[in-house]
């Protein structure tokens, strides 16, 4: 009796993980803080230790997504890149953000952050909350 509940017990605790996920947004770094700009979809991974499928696959988003980090790419719903990020940061009272440029971050397990070396290949500029391009 005791060995069947202590199975119940880790079939409880096992069927309680949840599945291994990887994040990926564009940030901007301000004194040495980081703002998330861009939320994309998150990943589902085979572990919390699988850290080069997570890079590999929010690169491969980032890139199909911003157009490899076009700001002005313009997605299904009619807006740029550029204006979801300046909606996003509208949402948290950040209207006028300039210049800036985003870059690629992700996380496994929702660990800590890391820099996947993928950045914008302009600069944000948010001017009451519209983007526009950077003078």
């Amino acid at each position: 009796m005791k060995s069947f509940l202590v199975l119940l017990c880790f079939v409880a605790l096992a069927w309680s993980q949840e599945t291994p996920e990887c994040a990926c947004g564009g940030f901007i770094s301000e004194w040495n803080d980081l703002f998330e700009v861009l939320h994309l979809p998150p990943i589902n991974v085979d572990g919390c230790e699988d850290y080069m499928t997570c890079h590999e696959r929010c690169v491969d988003e980032w890139t199909f997504l911003t157009n490899d980090g076009d700001l002005d790419h313009e997605l299904p719903d009619g807006k740029t890149v550029g204006q979801h990020m300046c909606d996003n940061l509208s949402e948290h009272g950040d209207v006028n953000v300039h210049p800036y440029q985003v870059f690629l971050y992700s996380n496994l397990c929702r660990g800590p952050w890391f820099y996947d070396g993928q950045g914008s290949i302009d600069k944000l500029c948010c001017l009451n909350g519209d983007y526009h391009p950077c003078f």
